[in-house]
């Protein structure tokens, strides 16, 4: 029971802390909050999208004639080998050559990203940018040449575009109103932080309760002050 009424008395203790120093902890919210919001606001902004592979559908494939399990359990296999290959070198090359752009080759391994759906043929290349049109550009590019590529080493004409990239309307990053958030509630949880310091560092004695606690005196009377409160 005695522990009950003390974790109930610190409580009571922490939130007085935290109502005293309430302005603190609601400016140093705003701060982050505002910090965040403008951070994000002057951050280029990030464009998405992608085009979808899928392995093993040549033009013409007949489903009951062309590919029996096994074919499908072993073009779910060149998937991983495929992955590595977009993000090749060569491949890298070839798509600056054709777009005239000057990438290097760690700029496109960094804009170009390849996903792989679990237990399909199924490859999606995603590519993220400062310029929507160029994120689509380089995806779809990137889907050419690599299939090109796949049939001059492997000699496999096996890869099928089943969505080129289109490009997109609306940015991905920075997300404002998610960073703002956070912001603010980083902010927050630094300003409770310095409230609750403060206060540990306050060796100020306020209370009959610290004369006894930190003086070791019993406290016999106290003189009420004008306003009522008492000193």
């Amino acid at each position: 029971m005695e522990r009950m009424e003390e974790r109930e008395i610190s409580l009571s203790e922490l939130f007085g802390i935290l109502r005293k120093r309430l302005l603190l902890i609601l400016l140093l919210t705003a701060l982050g909050a505002g910090a965040a919001f403008g951070i994000s606001s002057i951050l280029p902004k990030q464009y998405e999208t992608f085009t979808t592979l899928l392995v093993g559908r040549p033009e013409g494939y007949q489903a009951e004639q062309d590919l029996n399990v096994n074919d499908i359990l072993f073009n779910q296999k060149l998937v991983g080998t495929y992955a590595e290959l977009i993000k090749s070198r060569s491949v890298a090359e070839k798509v600056n050559e054709n777009l005239g752009l000057e990438m290097d080759f760690e700029t496109f391994k960094e804009k170009v990203n390849v996903n792989l759906v679990n237990d399909t043929e199924v490859i999606r290349i995603v590519v993220r940018d400062t310029n929507a049109l160029r994120a689509k550009d380089i995806a779809n590019e990137t889907a050419s040449i690599f299939s090109e590529t796949v049939v001059d080493a492997m000699k496999i004409d096996n890869i099928q575009v089943v969505d080129y990239a289109v490009e997109p309307e609306n940015a991905v990053a920075p997300r404002i109103l998610l960073n703002t958030a956070l912001g603010a509630i980083i902010g927050m949880i630094i300003g409770m932080m310095i409230a609750l310091l403060k206060e540990i560092l306050d060796k100020t004695v306020k209370t009959p309760e610290d004369i006894e606690e930190k003086l070791g005196l019993t406290v016999i009377g106290s003189t009420p002050v004008i306003g009522g409160k008492e000193k």
